[in-house]
């Protein structure tokens, strides 16, 4: 998440905020900055993270930025955005509370961690087969590949950021991870 350079024009009244989250997952998060802030108006505009990013850019291009915050799961582009300078500083007293690697210079906040998660069809396999680890998933594979074909999605990362993110961390962080990729060719 960042706080960004918005239209100086921006009524002080109006908060706008572009978000790969859908407003129907964050009820908690917004209900609690309208009671807190009962005369800021949000204008919510949710979507997939790398169309937004495609969107801000346009903004800035059209030298018309008008978010105040962008919501996002591809920190890759968020970190790119940081960087080349569209973020404005925001020392929030709540960033105490967060482990420092949450907090970029007081111009981005990581408000989550993005798991790879496993799902498991109860029906079709065995909810008792280690498979959590990159490496857990890489060795069920190989033990039984016909049991997992056509039984397995990724992301689509050209259309959703955070995949390239999450699997650049399990490549980093997961000695197997080449061994998992063999797997899943």
């Amino acid at each position: 998440m960042s706080s960004t350079a918005s239209n100086t024009t921006a009524p002080e009244n109006r908060l706008v905020i572009y978000s790969a989250i859908p407003a129907g997952l964050c009820p908690g998060v917004l209900d609690g900055f309208k009671a807190r802030y009962p005369h800021i108006a949000i204008d919510f505009h949710g979507g997939i993270s790398t169309d937004l990013h495609t969107r801000f850019l346009a903004d800035i291009a059209s030298r018309n930025p008008e978010v105040d915050l962008f919501w996002s799961s591809g920190m890759d582009l968020q970190m790119g955005l940081v960087r080349d300078g569209h973020a404005l500083p925001y020392a929030s007293a709540e960033a105490r509370d967060l482990p420092k690697t949450a907090v970029y210079q007081d111009l981005a906040y990581a408000t989550t961690a993005e798991p790879l998660v496993t799902l498991v069809n109860r029906e079709r396999f065995d909810i008792s087969m280690p498979a959590g680890s990159i490496g857990e998933i890489g060795t069920a594979l190989r033990q039984d590949p016909a049991r997992f074909r056509d039984a397995i999605a990724c992301f689509d990362i050209p259309r959703n950021g955070v995949g390239f993110l999450a699997l650049l961390y399990e490549s980093r962080r997961e000695k197997r991870f080449d061994e998992f990729l063999q797997a899943l060719a």
